[in-house]
């Protein structure tokens, strides 16, 4: 319908164009008196203005059509190989596309693009109202009906399925309540840092004297310590080495005086 209106209004714009400029080189040319002409003459001064009203229109409409339209295709074709071909026009995918949003209650399609892709196949591009507050599902759950669809009846797949909500209808409530409390606690948690800040000085240098001297104490009893730990294993070892000494010499004794 929409391709049937430019041409027509594409062959109305050239005859009216033709006739001004008709009209211009003959009074250019001085083939006759045009103010004498349309002098008195209410049909004529009429006329002039009814074709200068159409030329206006027609060439504001396609401006409109050329530079506002979509650049989206008529027509799409579903398989082809050497010998045949098979196509289907966009009002079909359209139409198919409206069934299967409205077994969603809260869709509704409001326009479809059908655009060709870099790669071989098509994308869609589908514009929406929703009267609801959970977006994300609903596009979801729309994506898999027209992916579904397009996909059992036309056997095709499309590289990519673009939602756009251009409209939406809820009855959220934003919660101001919450805002204040989460700004009056942010602010709590400033002042509480920057209290924090001027109470506590600056580490000074005999601060920092004090705290070496303390690593320093503590590294000195963790070697003491470890180093008792060692002697300790050491005379452990040599008592056990004693001992077992001893109990061998015994019985070497005993097994003599037997």
């Amino acid at each position: 319908m929409k391709k049937a209106l430019q041409k027509i209004a594409t062959v109305a714009l050239v005859i009216v164009g033709f006739l001004v400029t008709l009209f211009l080189l003959l009074v250019t040319l001085g083939a006759f008196d045009f103010a004498a002409y349309i002098d008195g003459n209410r049909v004529v001064h009429s006329l002039v203005i009814v074709l200068a009203i159409i030329y206006t229109v027609l060439g504001v409409y396609l401006v409109i059509e050329i530079f506002a339209g979509d650049s989206g295709l008529s027509t799409m074709v579903l398989y082809s190989d050497n010998m045949n071909a098979v196509s289907t026009t966009s009002r079909v995918v359209r139409r198919l596309v409206r069934k299967a949003a409205k077994s969603l209650d809260v869709v509704r399609v409001k326009k479809l693009i059908i655009t060709q892709d870099d790669k071989p196949g098509f994308k869609l591009g589908v514009q929406i109202k929703i009267s609801g507050q959970e977006v994300s599902s609903t596009t979801e759950k729309l994506r898999y009906l027209i992916a579904t669809a397009c996909k059992d009846v036309l056997g095709v797949t499309f590289n990519s399925i673009h939602i756009k909500v251009i409209k939406l209808e809820n009855s959220y409530k934003p919660d101001v309540e919450g805002a204040e409390k989460f700004a009056k606690a942010e602010e709590q948690k400033e002042m509480c840092k920057e209290a924090c800040e001027l109470v506590s000085p600056p580490p000074t240098e005999e601060a920092a004297d004090l705290l070496q001297a303390s690593e320093t104490l503590e590294n000195a009893a963790v070697t003491a310590f470890e180093n008792d730990d060692a002697e300790q294993t050491e005379e452990r070892e040599q008592s056990q080495a004693e001992s077992a000494t001893e109990e061998t010499d015994e019985s070497e004794t005993e097994e003599t005086a037997d």
